[in-house]
């Protein structure tokens, strides 16, 4: 559709899933609002390369591989109902921040060349995330796969991480690699955090607000950390479960009592 510019559609349209390809490079296309959607199969937005405005409503479910792959989003803010993610399906060079849904349980991030160009900021809301957070691509001149981990590979600008307040577990190699990150956040609900989660080379500080230390996986942080604050009353409790970086832990009053 060579002048399709917006697609409104109601919550009258409950459960509806929208086809592959069915909005295939339509250039024009600047605003989609979905409401009662259930499902995004591939490749249904790829490269509308005009598409910045998106307002996907509570109850969609499912977005699949290259869905708006090459769209022109600058800010995504899931609906907390979305369950799956498939890969490189918010490739987009303009990409600067991200927030993900709560329910968000497997699936990719929005890994690719153009999505990190421009990437800065990231809200994890994910409860209970289950899913690699590995994306491979083929060379075909060398016949061999290239693995890129976490939300921010190795040279990325993603330097703000913001973790919601009902996340239990850190996936492994969260922010693998990432050179811009200098603090990280841990609210009280995390329970458990994933091997290499938090190897960035710049990051120096974490504040990690649970009582009782979270399950640590290997590798969680690189020998580079400086300091790692806790609850006052637990200083202990964590050196002790946290013996690799016990010289690193020191007491925080989080809540001002």
């Amino acid at each position: 559709c060579d002048n399709l510019s917006s697609i409104l559609i109601s919550n009258k349209c409950s459960g509806l899933k929208i086809g592959s390809s069915a909005f295939y490079k339509c250039k024009k296309l600047n605003s989609v609002i979905l409401s009662g959607c259930d499902s995004i199969m591939e490749r249904a937005f790829y490269q509308c390369t005009s598409l910045s405005n998106l307002d996907l409503k509570e109850g969609c479910k499912y977005i699949g591989d290259y869905v708006f792959y090459d769209c022109s989003l600058t800010t995504v803010n899931l609906p907390n109902s979305i369950e799956y993610l498939g890969e490189l399906s918010f490739d987009c060079n303009t990409l600067t921040s991200f927030v993900f849904p709560e329910k968000l349980a497997k699936g990719s991030l929005p890994y690719g060349k153009r999505a990190y160009t421009n990437f800065v900021s990231i809200t994890w809301n994910a409860e209970s995330y289950e899913g690699s957070l590995m994306y491979s691509v083929y060379n075909n001149s060398f016949n061999t796969y290239y693995y890129y981990y976490g939300v921010a590979v190795s040279g990325a600008k993603i330097s703000n991480i913001t973790i919601g307040e009902k996340v239990k577990k850190i996936p492994s190699q969260f922010c693998y690699s990432s050179g811009s990150i200098t603090t990280i956040t841990l609210p009280e609900s995390v329970e458990e955090i994933g091997y290499s989660a938090f190897r960035c080379s710049s990051l120096y500080t974490v504040y990690s607000k649970n009582p009782i230390p979270p399950i640590l996986g290997d590798d969680v942080f690189t020998s580079k950390i400086g300091i790692i604050y806790v609850p006052n009353a637990s200083v202990n409790v964590y050196k002790a479960a946290w013996s690799d970086y016990a010289d690193k832990i020191v007491g925080y009053d989080f809540w001002g009592y």
